[in-house]
């Protein structure tokens, strides 16, 4: 039994002998640097060691980690020796991740840590944008932004196909390097068929996806005979009333409504049918009607218009009307300069037509009327 005691009694005196707990007065006093610079993928920071509590620093550095408390079994810098400030260079980072770091300093007694600072590398983000539409191609792109000192962007583009989620892997256009906005005509797509699409961007840490869009290419032609005229133009992403997986547009009577007809119904009032832009027609020829009463006159000629079976027509605004004219080999019947009425009104004596190019006439001034639907 004594013999035993003495035995636990050595144990105790040994492990309390091999104690490796070191007297913090005899290690280094430092701080961290804030990091103040970085990139995706690289941060500076250092520190600075204001007492080597009497024993010569023999390394110093940075150490970090994506949890809190790194140490210097963690990653690391290895900087030169000595007291007072350094700066390291931390490299090979993840982008858009948050890190953990401190300061440290070793002496023959131990290592010594500074406060912990924590930062976020830079990150790399893509947006996708969609310009235009038709039954076998789209304009699309996309954005290239950073919140860093480079990139390193060595390719970039589009990437399409008809399941979600679409990579490089599936069908894909290039489109030049570096960030900043791009653009990139899609061909070779089928009538009314649904795509998913998304812009992308390679660098040395791999590829990133910007955000996912998603259309299906129109139903229909320009030219077309449907619904009572011919199509005379497809909603493209920045109209009125788009919408991206059902093709809408306008359409046109095949034949003019009137050879010579006045804007007004001669009151000269000014009707606020201020509206100019692709979807704003209809409303306009309301608000005209609405103003000017009965009459003849360009608005009411088309409010009042029964054709083909449809009743919903109206006087185009200055940018549908624009469409005849650009569209009119595929629309036929404009060999000669004709000058039409639209429903933008410009003044309270004057309102828009096209004669070539938009151009402000008289309201009381006699021209041709073309009748506008939507579908």
């Amino acid at each position: 039994m004594k013999l035993n005691l003495l035995l636990l009694i050595g144990i105790i005196i040994l492990i309390s002998s091999c104690d490796t707990t070191v007297d913090p007065k005899l290690l280094p006093v430092l701080s961290t640097t804030e990091v103040v610079r970085m990139t995706e993928a690289t941060a500076y920071s250092g520190g600075f060691i204001s007492s080597d509590a009497g024993y010569d620093v023999l390394s110093r550095g940075v150490c970090w980690s994506e949890t809190p408390n790194p140490t210097i079994e963690n990653n690391k810098t290895i900087d030169a020796a000595g007291s007072g400030s350094f700066e390291s260079t931390i490299d090979s980072l993840k982008p858009s991740t948050t890190y953990y770091i401190r300061a440290y300093a070793t002496n023959k007694k131990g290592t010594a840590y500074g406060l912990q600072v924590t930062f976020k590398t830079k990150s790399l983000n893509i947006e996708t944008t969609f310009t235009a539409i038709s039954s076998t191609y789209s304009e699309c792109g996309g954005n290239i932004e950073t919140d860093g000192d480079s990139t390193n962007v060595f390719e970039r583009g589009i990437c399409w196909s008809t399941s979600t989620n679409p990579t490089t892997t599936n069908s894909k256009i290039k489109n030049g390097f570096d960030n900043g906005k791009f653009t990139c005509k899609v061909n070779g797509l089928a009538k009314n068929t649904k795509y998913f699409l998304r812009a992308y961007a390679i660098n040395s840490f791999g590829i990133t996806y910007g955000n996912e869009i998603n259309f299906t290419t129109s139903s229909h032609e320009i030219g077309e005979n449907y619904q009572g005229g011919k199509i005379v133009y497809i909603l493209q992403p920045n109209n009125i009333g788009f919408e991206a997986n059902v093709t809408h547009g306008l359409i046109v009577a095949t034949t003019d409504q009137s050879t010579g007809i006045q804007w007004d119904n001669g009151s000269s009032l000014r009707t606020g049918a201020s509206g100019s832009a692709v979807g704003t027609g209809n409303s306009n020829t309301i608000t005209i009607v609405y103003s000017q009463g009965t009459g003849n006159y360009a608005a009411r000629l088309c409010y009042d218009l029964v054709l083909n079976g449809y009743s919903d027509w109206y006087l185009p605004s200055i940018d549908e009307l624009s469409q005849l004219y650009l569209n009119r080999t595929l629309i036929g019947g404009l060999t000669t300069r004709l000058t039409h009425w639209s429903s933008s009104e410009y003044g309270e004596y004057e309102a828009l037509g096209f004669e070539y190019s938009p151009y402000s006439f008289s309201k009381s001034s006699k021209k041709l009327v073309r009748a506008y639907r939507s579908f």
